[in-house]
């Protein structure tokens, strides 16, 4: 999962770097596309197996927060590396990428909140902390589906 995100890093540096062409590439865009939208859908389908496992008794609570310490930041550092290319390189994207872009952030702030969530229900099993999981889960599933074209659950 780390390589994915790495890659989609690299993929926006080497996008926004070819300030002599004003914009990226078709099949640059269409790559950030395409690993964008696999990156939020496997990362939805992660958290929930995460879940699984859980409510399963598959993994403990302590495995269950480590897992998600490791998604969440990772989340986040993509999440700002989206927002560092729209702020930095606006002039570098069409108003389609820069609409998909701000699509993407929406959906993994929504993954991220989810994971939060998990991590607050794993700590504390109660029917609020249950609740506010079942909210994300739903919200980045919401999120996700907009960005694929997918219908919702």
């Amino acid at each position: 999962m780390k390589k994915i995100y790495a890659f989609v890093i690299i993929l926006l540096v080497s996008c926004v770097s070819f300030k002599g062409n004003a914009q990226c590439g078709v099949a640059s865009r269409e790559l950030l596309g395409s690993v964008s939208a696999m990156t939020a859908y496997n990362t939805y389908i992660v958290i929930g197996s995460f879940a699984d496992m859980f409510t399963q008794k598959v993994i403990t609570a302590k495995q269950l927060s480590d897992y998600l310490d490791e998604q969440i930041p990772m989340l986040t550092t993509v999440t700002e590396s989206y927002g560092k290319a729209l702020q930095n390189d606006a002039k570098s994207y069409s108003e389609d990428d820069k609409r998909f872009m701000n699509e993407c952030i929406h959906a993994l702030n929504m993954l991220a909140a989810e994971a939060r969530a998990l991590r607050l229900y794993a700590d504390v099993q109660n029917d609020s902390n249950a609740s506010e999981y079942q909210k994300y889960r739903k919200k980045a599933w919401s999120a996700i589906s907009d960005l694929l074209g997918l219908e919702e659950e």
